[in-house]
């Protein structure tokens, strides 16, 4: 078999290609868009800002006397992280020799660009639960949401989570990842229908949990993996399987400024103006009837400030 040396680097993206890349480059049960804003930069190495909570510092002096001179506003820095975009990147095979009925141009091509977008994808997902697990700002239920007096506590339990965020970040949580098996829980809880279904009759309608509950954006996961090790037989499992919900204070202007406070970002270097990118090229052992195609996307996920993070832990039993 011939040594393929033509690499996506020495290529440029295939227009058509990367336009399917891209859009299968969101949506799908992913929620690293929604809460991650993606910050792009100019160059793959790359300075951001990660803050401490600054929100609740008090001056001690503010009244000035006539000619006097204002006290200045001291607060907590930032700490300017360096780091650089990693590259993720996938190659497929598209095997001319097999032809499938009434296929369209591009079809083999276009369904391998959906599978390697996907897995890419599912590698920026995991990498982003791997950084919330990691907080350190945290409490757990005393009574869990699925026992039988759990009906009282849920809307409790939020706000205190809510209260311990605003006074540990100074400002307060926006959005509320509730992974499915809580989500399931919440939703058929009667108390909080009662509550509810009153002012939001979208949880009679589809039989979800509305985008807002308790002031908080409510976002559901669900994305599914491949739990098994390499070479074992397939096991389905939700990317999200857990029993934590996570607080956060999601704020998308820092895609436009870069500087401002919230909990993660995707820091994002885009060679060709693209999220995703994707190549086409012919195998040069011309006999093997072969097309490469792949898919690639620089960018690293990052923690701007811990302290918009905040954990609910082992709220089911």
């Amino acid at each position: 078999m011939a040594q393929n040396n033509v690499r996506p680097k020495d290529i440029i993206p295939d227009p058509i290609l990367t336009t399917w890349a891209v859009q299968y480059g969101v949506g799908g049960g992913f929620i690293h868009d929604q809460v991650a804003p993606v910050m792009s930069v100019q160059w793959p190495e790359y300075k951001f800002p990660r803050y401490t909570a600054d929100q609740v510092s008090r001056e001690i002096k503010l009244t000035v006397a006539p000619g006097g001179k204002p006290s200045l506003y001291t607060h907590g820095k930032p700490t300017f992280v360096t780091g650089s975009c990693k590259r993720r990147a996938l190659d497929g095979q598209v095997i001319r020799e097999v032809a499938l009925a009434n296929r369209g141009p591009f079809a083999s091509e276009r369904a391998m660009v959906e599978k390697l977008t996907h897995n890419i994808r599912l590698d920026v997902e995991n990498s982003v639960k791997t950084i919330l697990d990691a907080s350190s700002n945290s409490a757990t239920p005393s009574v869990k949401w699925d026992a039988a007096s759990g009906t009282i506590v849920i809307e409790k339990n939020i706000d205190d989570a809510k209260e311990a965020f605003e006074l540990l970040c100074g400002v307060p949580a926006t959005h509320m990842i509730m992974p499915r098996a809580v989500a399931n829980v919440v939703k058929r809880n009667s108390d909080i229908k009662s509550l509810r279904k009153g002012t939001n009759e979208s949880l009679l309608i589809d039989g979800e949990i509305p985008d807002t509950v308790f002031g908080l954006r409510v976002v559901i996961p669900g994305a599914i993996q491949n739990s098994a090790n390499p070479g074992l037989a397939f096991s389905s499992a939700r990317v999200w399987n857990t029993d934590t919900v996570y607080l956060l204070h999601v704020n998308p202007a820092i895609s436009a400024d870069g500087e401002t406070l919230t909990a993660l970002s995707q820091v994002r270097y885009s060679e060709w103006d693209v999220p995703y990118a994707a190549y086409r090229w012919e195998e040069t052992h011309k006999s093997q009837r072969v097309t490469w195609v792949s898919v690639d996307v620089h960018q690293t996920e990052e923690t701007v400030c811990a302290d918009a993070i905040y954990l609910l832990t082992d709220v089911l039993g």
